[in-house]
């Protein structure tokens, strides 16, 4: 089983993971965390975690500067961007900014689902 910290200020995502692929028939273990600030203080306080899929636009906190300062603790499994913002334009910022990869999060959710999926995987997580 794998663990996920799941940062999203819309929780809608991550009960779509569970949704399409019910009873962790994935082998994940989703903890969602609504904020960027909420996931660095859990990293902070001891959060172990396998991968982070952290959204970019949040309210207090941006999903880049939320990756820089869990990066700055320490954390060194793949942290992936999960962002309805176009990949093209996106992905480069995120790799320069300490993330893994890119999780298009538009269009259907089975799409997003795959995506995200797509990601874990190329990341080596699952």
């Amino acid at each position: 089983m794998k663990k996920i910290l799941a940062v999203n200020d819309v929780d809608l995502y991550a009960k779509m993971l569970d949704l399409f692929y019910p009873n962790n028939s994935l082998g994940l273990d989703l903890h969602p965390v609504c904020s960027g600030e909420e996931a660095v203080e859990t990293i902070r306080s001891g959060g172990s975690y396998d991968a982070i899929l952290m959204n970019l636009e949040m309210g207090r906190m941006h999903g880049i500067y939320a990756s820089q300062e869990i990066r700055s603790l320490g954390f060194k499994n793949p942290i992936i961007a999960w962002s309805c913002h176009d990949k093209e334009k996106w992905m480069q910022t995120c790799l320069d900014h300490g993330m893994n990869g890119f999780a298009n999060t538009s269009g259907h959710p089975k799409i997003l689902s795959r995506n995200i999926l797509d990601e874990l995987r190329r990341c080596r997580v699952l």
